[in-house]
């Protein structure tokens, strides 16, 4: 769905994985305009495994939007610049403008936020690079940007906080279509790792962040797992496939349950009677079992 209120807000969610210098990356820098704000990006991953003798990095960043007025509403990406060594020269991705229509809502300012239907529109990730790039024996694979309504935070926008400007040079060997897919990285150790990382975030007090974590490691491997595409990814759908499935009724209701429980807690708390150390347990043993089913 492509329709919001001027009540919600919408989520960005980037990621981006390679074999370069991922600490070169900087992160996605949407800029504020009349229709919408947005707010400076939350890094949401930052891992790296070995896989075959080589070291892959990847990063997930989140980028908050929330819609200023009702009306038509274009999301503008910026351009994606790489260097092609095989060419000897600068390429550019372009992405095309996600389309929301934006009602007039009615919630005060200061209402407590409350999650919405997602909405996930799959569109290229955007990555800006120093002006300079040098040739090398790096790969970066792009990823997506799925869009997550939610009700508005009380964020201060990107355009009113200063942020410090980072620049880099990653190294990159290909990328020769604007079609690029997507390589599944979240596996074994790196989802132990992700798991590590929540816990991690979780006894730091970050209870939403630990979540959001969760939340994003279970969605990426129902959608690989599923077949779903990631334009289409949302609880219902998820539901409707494990009920397809030969998987155990039991467990999908579970899956389905620890969905919604990781969706509320991401971003308004935790349900009542949930407890994180419990749900935290739960997406684990999923994970596992989905990896298991997704090597048969």
């Amino acid at each position: 769905r492509t329709e919001l209120s001027t009540d919600d807000a919408a989520m960005l969610t980037f990621k981006i994985s390679g074999n370069g210098d991922m600490k070169t990356i900087q992160a996605p820098a949407m800029k504020a305009d009349e229709n919408a704000d947005y707010y400076p990006p939350e890094v949401l991953e930052d891992n790296e495994e070995e896989r075959s003798g080589e070291f892959v990095g990847y990063k997930t960043y989140v980028v908050d939007m929330t819609p200023k007025k009702a009306g038509h509403l274009e999301v503008k990406i910026p351009d994606f610049v790489y260097f092609d060594p095989n060419q000897n020269k600068y390429k550019t991705i372009s992405v095309e403008p996600i389309p929301l229509v934006i009602s007039q809502g009615n919630e005060k300012p200061t209402d407590r936020e409350t999650p919405l239907t997602d909405v996930v529109i799959e569109v290229p990730f955007y990555v800006k690079y120093k002006s300079f790039l040098m040739a090398g024996a790096g790969v970066v694979i792009l990823g997506f940007i799925g869009l997550i309504a939610l009700r508005k935070k009380g964020k201060q926008p990107a355009d009113t906080v200063e942020e410090e400007k980072k620049v880099g040079t990653p190294i990159i060997k290909q990328a020769e279509n604007i079609h690029i897919e997507d390589a599944p990285i979240d596996q074994g150790s790196s989802s132990k790792r992700q798991i590590e990382e929540a816990h991690q975030l979780l006894n730091e007090g970050d209870v939403k962040g630990s979540m959001r974590l969760l939340n994003n490691m279970l969605s990426s491997k129902l959608i690989e797992w599923l077949g779903i595409p990631l334009s289409q990814y949302n609880v219902g759908l998820v539901s409707e496939k494990l009920s397809e499935s030969n998987s155990d009724i039991d467990q999908n209701e579970l899956i389905v349950k620890v969905l919604k429980d990781l969706e509320a807690s991401s971003y308004i708390g935790l349900p009542t009677g949930v407890k994180a150390e419990e749900l935290m347990v739960d997406v684990e043993a999923i994970i596992k079992d989905i990896e298991k089913k997704i090597r048969e």
